[in-house]
């Protein structure tokens, strides 16, 4: 049947288009990325036709995603195939290596229809086997454990000669698992002086240049951000919301007080406690139940327990603690996490005294006490 037979043919050249799209990053402001991008296509050199897996490494915040992202979009059509695994620790965590098995052959089968059979005794052989026959860039996001490399690249055999395996990830030696020397490794620098100034008053003032009192205000707050671009930028978008010089000098204020505090959760903290009791309230939601989630659906809970969930993830937004995409709720996994240590503070030896379960160890010690 011919219209069957051109209907098919669409379909098929749609879906490899779908593949070869560049990831969404027009909504970042991206500072001091060449360099590190030029850095990494010396380390990616694709014109050699071996199979090299390179790692960025670097500590939360400090924009190893971000780099991994315009990497890929700047590369990926060059390859066969091409897959951006993301949030996997996450992802493996919550519901094992299928899920990230399935995509991953999904992606390098050009094939739009999701794998709905169990294929766990077969995954890595599949993926040997897409793998094998045609160059493919793979991006593994945030990476914590070797299992999950062995489950989504093992061996380099796996892949056709001229691939390129990209690995994110806070921890060195999973990099040495994976047999990389320091030469196969980038690691992310935090940003200079002069880029986190460029990066907060983008995020506080937009394109306008500020006034001089805030000159000095804005040099102290990036000071205090430690070159941390997911820090410089929630800091501007939090001033952005003040309203007077009095807001900005109390929001001031209370960051000097935290100088001295190295982790990122604690910095970022600022942000959490200059939210309305609703915001927070949906703030912890969408960081605990709802990352990924239908923004849709959501706000129509919300909406029945009086929330005001329109206002309150326009603050959220504004303050760039979530984003939505495609419909779908989006936060930065150290934002996420900072909610959940948040919750998991309320009671941390009873899971089942606590607001939100999240995690299905903890949602059966629940139970188990509550039966």
């Amino acid at each position: 049947n011919q219209s069957e037979l051109v209907s098919s043919m669409v379909e098929k050249i749609q879906t490899v288009l779908a593949s070869k799209m560049p990831l969404d990053q027009e909504e970042e402001y991206l500072v001091g990325l060449d360099r590190r991008i030029e850095k990494m296509m010396e380390l990616m050199d694709i014109q050699v036709k071996d199979v090299r897996i390179i790692g960025i490494h670097g500590v939360g915040g400090v924009g190893k995603t971000t780099l991994a992202k315009a990497i890929y979009n700047k590369c990926h059509h060059k390859f066969q195939a091409s897959s951006f695994i993301e949030n996997v620790r996450e992802v493996y965590k919550s519901k094992g290596p299928m899920e990230l098995q399935k995509q991953l052959i999904q992606d390098f089968s050009h094939d739009k229809h999701k794998i709905n059979e169990n294929i766990s005794s077969k995954a890595v052989g599949m993926i040997k086997q897409k793998a094998s026959k045609k160059t493919v860039l793979l991006v593994l996001d945030d990476v914590d454990d070797k299992n999950q490399l062995d489950a989504l690249a093992g061996k380099r055999d796996w892949f056709h000669p001229g691939s390129r395996i990209i690995v994110t990830t806070r921890q060195a030696e999973i990099l040495k698992f994976a047999g990389l020397q320091d030469d196969a490794v980038y690691m992310v620098e935090e940003l200079d002086g002069e880029e986190s100034l460029q990066l907060f008053k983008y995020h506080a003032f937009g394109d306008q240049e500020p006034q001089e009192k805030y000159t000095k205000l804005s040099k102290e707050v990036v000071s205090i951000s430690n070159g941390l671009p997911l820090v410089v930028q929630v800091f501007g978008s939090l001033f952005k919301t003040a309203e007077t010089p009095e807001e900005c000098d109390e929001l001031l204020k209370d960051l000097r007080s935290r100088r001295q505090v190295s982790e990122v959760h604690e910095k970022l903290r600022i942000c959490y406690d200059s939210l309305k009791w609703n915001e927070r309230y949906i703030f912890l939601d969408i960081a605990c139940l709802l990352v990924g989630k239908s923004s849709e659906d959501a706000i129509y809970m919300w909406d029945g327990d009086n929330l005001l969930p329109h206002l309150a993830i326009r603050s959220l937004q504004n303050r760039s603690l979530i984003k939505i995409n495609k419909g779908k709720f989006e936060m930065h996994d150290q934002i996420r996490d900072m909610g959940r240590e948040i919750v998991m503070t309320e009671n941390p030896s009873h899971p089942e005294k606590r607001s939100r379960l999240w995690c299905e160890e903890d949602v059966v010690k629940a139970l188990t006490k509550l039966q």
